[in-house]
């Protein structure tokens, strides 16, 4: 009977083993799953985060691209700020003949006016005469040219200047600091630049 039951307890222990091996076998299974589930999740969160990642990439490009548009927009605002006291300011020129009797050659003279019409005085006015690209004798100051006012100056052409010559030649450039201290050139043709401040 001792072989009888060692058998059976061989048997029985054998059937004990293989239960908690099922059981340790099912336990691994279901981890595994649970286990594939979480890292199925962890994928899902991963292709999300890109996805996010890219649409944050593209919505930043926008957002680059309007704050561009917007920077341009306020640089242009500062530009026209910049110009709109000296866009209403003027150099014109005229040329002016006096006859003289008694055989002399009438008198031709060149003159040089700029008129303000801003709201806002513009300071230290020079008008610098030129003879083609040439200086022609010294220019003439203003200080001050208060709003509405007109700063005039005549230069009398050579008297022994031919007449093939082109009068147009002969002329005037302003030049100016406005109420805001930027520096400026104005050409009677309208040509408006910005200059660098002289120490």
């Amino acid at each position: 009977m001792s072989v009888d039951v060692s058998g059976e307890v061989t048997a029985i222990a054998t059937s004990v083993l293989a239960f908690f091996a099922i059981v340790t076998a099912v336990f691994a299974v279901l981890a595994f799953l649970k286990q594939s589930r979480e890292v199925r999740a962890i994928e899902r969160q991963v292709t999300d985060q890109q996805e996010l990642t890219q649409q944050q990439g593209e919505l930043l490009r926008v957002q680059s691209g309007q704050l561009e548009l917007q920077r341009q927009q306020f640089a242009d605002q500062l530009a026209e700020r910049r110009r709109a006291q000296v866009s209403c300011v003027f150099i014109w020129i005229e040329l002016e003949v006096d006859v003289i009797t008694a055989g002399r050659p009438p008198r031709e003279d060149v003159i040089a006016q700029v008129r303000n019409t801003s709201a806002q005085p513009i300071y230290d006015l020079t008008v610098g005469w030129h003879r083609g690209t040439a200086p022609w004798g010294e220019p003439d100051h203003f200080p001050v040219l208060t709003p509405g006012d007109l700063a005039r100056r005549r230069r009398t052409l050579p008297e022994d200047l031919p007449t093939t010559v082109d009068r147009a030649l002969y002329g005037a450039v302003a030049r100016f600091r406005d109420a805001a201290a930027v520096h400026w050139r104005l050409r009677s043709d309208g040509q408006l630049d910005e200059e660098p401040a002289t120490g």
